[in-house]
C-alpha cells in the first residue's frame, strides 16, 4: 500500500518563497548579515562551480 501524500499548493509555495525572500531582503538591509553568507546560504555549497555555458545539444536546440 503506498503511503498517502500531502496536497501540494502551488500558491502555498508561493507565499512561503515570497516571505522568504522578503525576510532575506530585511536582513540585508539591516545589516544583519553580509551578501556573501545571504549567497552561501541561498545557494548552497555551491563555492568552486563554474558555469561552462550550454551544452552543445542545447546550442543546437536553439539554432534549429
Amino acid at each position: 500500500m503506498k503511503p498517502k501524500l500531502p496536497n501540494f499548493s502551488f500558491k502555498k509555495r508561493a507565499a512561503e518563497k515570497a516571505a522568504a525572500r522578503a525576510n532575506d531582503e530585511a536582513k540585508l538591509k539591516s545589516g544583519q548579515v553580509s551578501s556573501a553568507v545571504m549567497a552561501r546560504a541561498n545557494g548552497g555549497s555551491l563555492r568552486g562551480a563554474r558555469y561552462k555555458g550550454p551544452s552543445k545539444r542545447i546550442q543546437a536546440l536553439v539554432v534549429s
